[in-house]
Formats: C-alpha cells, structure tokens, sequence
C-alpha cells in the first residue's frame, strides 16, 4: 500500500491508542467463553483522499491488533465504498477492500448498506442487492445463508460457545429502500435462529428502531422484525445489536441493547458546523451530544 511505511504515524498512533484502550477494559470484565471481534462501520473508502488514508490506518491496526490479541473476527456492518461510480468501478472497488479485509487475517464479515448497493438512481450506477454481496462478501466463510433472500442474511455461531452473530440486510433490493423482507423474518422463525439459549449479536446497517436513528430511516417498514426480537428477549434471550448509518456514537437499552457507531468517513473529516448542524436537524434526540 501507497501509506505503508509513511513518516505520518499520527493516524495509526490514533487508533492503535484507542483499540488497545477499548481491549484492556473488555479483558478486565469478560469472562469465559467470550468473543473478541474488531468491528467497523461506514468506512465509505474512496470517497477522499483523508478516508483512503485512514481505511489503511484502520486495517493495518486491525491485522496488528488481530495478531497480537488474538482476535476471532473483523465485522463491517455496511457503507464499506462511497458507491458513486459507474457499477463496474464500485464492484471493484468492493472486491478490492474485501481482498484488504481478508488480509487482516481472521474471518471476515459484512452486512451490506445503501452505498454498497450505489446511491444513485441510474442504469448506469444501479445494483441488484446480490452483485455488492458478491464483492464484499467475497470468500467463503462458515456462515448458514438465507436461500430466499439469496444469501443476504446469515448467521455464524461461535464455536465452544453460546453466542450467535446474526447478520440482516435491511436494504432492499434495487430500489434502494430500507424495508427488512417477509422472507428474512420466515427465515428466522423457520429456523429458530434467534434461539434464547444464545446470546445473539445482531448486525445491521441500519437499526429496526426508528427512535435510534435518522428521522428519515425506517429499515422495519412493515413492522414485522421488531416483534420477532421483542418476542425473543420476552422468551428469556440475550441480545445485542451493533448498527450503523447514523454516523454518531450511541448506546441504548431500551427495548433492548444497542450501539451505534461514528463512521470512518467522519474520522477522515474535519466535520464542520454545518454538518453538525445537519445531523442534529435529522438525528434523533437520544444522540444529540455528539459533539461533545
């Protein structure tokens, strides 16, 4: 890469500092059997020059960091490219920071979001929900796909343990919409997959809460996937859900555990007044401080 190697250490230094904070506190409280995963959001790499730069940042301290704690997983829950090429250009753009989370060297997973599937209404520019899966998910991995939704949701248990990553797309298809499928709550019902004797981590790119998230969101239009997970926690299960889209940092525990992620994008930007003042006018009221 271009950036390795660079005499600009500031931005690995940054992250190496914050990662290995972030581990020192969870090794303090966690107890077996336990999961240690690197996980990302709204990377939205090439979109400039600064969120090129810190992606490297952020993956070379991953595959370190990886190493050295041994990590079980790298999650990226969506927005990986700023999907606002020409369909070839992005698909490649997906394969080849697939191909830069691979290396980090422990299995990868995505969820994908609405940049992935190309935020422009064009022939041109348009993807089907398969083609950005085919380029981020990329390798095979040990996972159990979804057949309706033609392997857009899956689940991954973790072995010699009781925790399950559900992983749910919450775009749909190529009208670009948020609206979590018939098929996908079929599929998890069908299968018992939300199954209260697991602890289950739920990825999304876009949280089923609307309070939780931008005014303008809704990925549960049809109201059908948040009584599923009401249903689950009621009948004893343990979840907890990890999203993005929001680009803000936030923690909920009503109805159930939440967190919400600033995005990489916003890392690589000297986010100005304006854009605050954007956020603030379309967030919600829960996640207002984030300029502190």
């Amino acid at each position: 890469d271009s950036h390795e190697g660079s005499d600009d250490d500031s931005l690995q230094e940054d992250f190496e500092e914050e990662l290995q904070d972030t581990v020192n506190k969870v090794r303090t409280v966690s107890t077996e059997p336990s999961v240690l995963f690197l996980f990302a959001t709204d990377i939205h790499r090439y979109s400039s020059e600064a969120t090129a730069e810190t992606f490297i940042s952020m993956r070379n301290t991953m595959k370190r960091f990886a190493e050295i704690e041994k990590c079980d997983y790298v999650i990226v829950n969506g927005d990986v490219i700023e999907g606002n090429l020409p369909k070839a250009e992005s698909l490649e753009q997906g394969m080849i920071t697939t191909s830069d989370m691979i290396a980090v060297g422990v299995p990868y997973y995505c969820v994908a979001g609405n940049h992935d599937t190309n935020r422009y209404p064009n022939s041109e520019y348009i993807f089907t929900i398969q083609e950005p899966y085919s380029a981020i998910l990329g390798a095979n991995r040990d996972a159990v796909f979804n057949p309706a939704t033609n392997g857009t949701d899956y689940y991954f248990d973790v072995p010699m343990s009781n925790i399950r990553f559900l992983c749910i797309n919450a775009v749909n298809g190529i009208t670009l919409s948020y609206n979590i499928k018939q098929e996908t709550v079929d599929w998890i019902n069908n299968n018992n997959i939300l199954d209260t004797t697991k602890t289950v981590i739920l990825c999304m790119h876009l949280s089923p809460i609307e309070e939780h998230t931008y005014k303008n969101c809704k990925s549960d239009r049809n109201n059908i996937f948040k009584p599923l997970l009401n249903a689950f926690i009621a009948n004893g299960g343990n979840l907890i859900m990890l999203t993005g889209h929001a680009h803000v940092d936030g923690v909920f525990v009503d109805p159930y555990t939440e967190i919400t992620f600033l995005c990489q994008k916003c890392h690589a930007m000297d986010i100005t007044d304006s854009h605050y003042e954007y956020m603030e006018a379309n967030a919600i009221d829960g996640i207002q401080n984030y300029r502190s």
